[in-house]
């Protein structure tokens, strides 16, 4: 029954897996989302998010990515024991966006894989569909200057875990970071690529600011490759 291999973090990428997923977002734009010859799958979403762009995305990648979206009731939502035995056998993954975590516990079981739209562990779609971007706007990775503006979200953890593998400064313009010491700690103790900083003052120059929302078509390709990714790759 050990069939989870859930996507709750880019610490779940290594650097190889990262670099897959951008090509694959890629490859989604180019071909603007048709559908390829895929397998079928079902794939149960959980979705609190309240967020009618992140809902058509979902649905427009789905069909490009030839995967049937079932909504999970609320009852079987918040109870991840119960439910994970029923559903797991008909379903293939699910996608899961829960921005206030109340039902993180779906990371705790094995009956089948967690792909994070959004939550308290990070958002780590935002981060790969604003790679992309930079990408096709023709910038580079290598060394590239990440701002973001304001308190802590979970994008941000996000981008700070980037920093594991690859080499670029993430600044958060804030009087104080809240991000967690241990995981900095952690990233510095596994050879840290990156690096992460905090200052009071935005820096003089910057490749890219993470606060940027993404677009609809971004937000889709992205889905698309992480289903790619996870049903029809990994």
């Amino acid at each position: 029954m050990a069939r989870a291999g859930h996507l709750r973090s880019l610490s779940s990428l290594n650097r190889t897996d990262l670099e897959f997923l951008l090509l694959l977002t890629a490859g989604w734009d180019q071909i603007d989302l048709r559908p390829r010859r895929l397998a079928a799958r079902r794939v149960a979403v959980i979705d609190h998010s309240v967020d009618d762009e992140l809902d058509v995305a979902l649905h427009v990648a789905a069909q490009a990515a030839s995967v049937q979206l079932v909504r999970v009731p609320p009852a079987l939502a918040r109870d991840s024991e119960r439910a994970a035995p029923i559903i797991g056998p008909v379903m293939d993954a699910l996608l899961l966006a829960d921005p206030l975590g109340v039902n993180e516990e779906w990371y705790e079981q094995s009956h089948l894989p967690v792909f994070n739209l959004m939550g308290p562990s990070g958002a780590p779609l935002d981060v790969v569909g604003q790679l992309h971007g930079h990408l096709v706007g023709g910038g580079a990775i290598h060394r590239m200057r990440v701002t973001w503006n304001g308190p802590a979200a979970p994008a941000l953890r996000s981008w700070v875990e980037a920093t594991s593998g690859l080499a670029i400064t993430v600044t958060q313009v804030a009087h104080g970071s809240d991000i967690d010491r241990q995981l900095l700690a952690q990233l510095e103790a596994e050879g840290q690529q990156g690096r992460f900083e905090c200052v009071s003052e935005a820096p003089a120059e910057s490749d890219l600011d993470a606060r940027r929302p993404l677009d609809l078509r971004t937000r889709a390709c992205v889905i698309a490759a992480v289903l790619e990714f996870g049903l029809h790759v990994a």
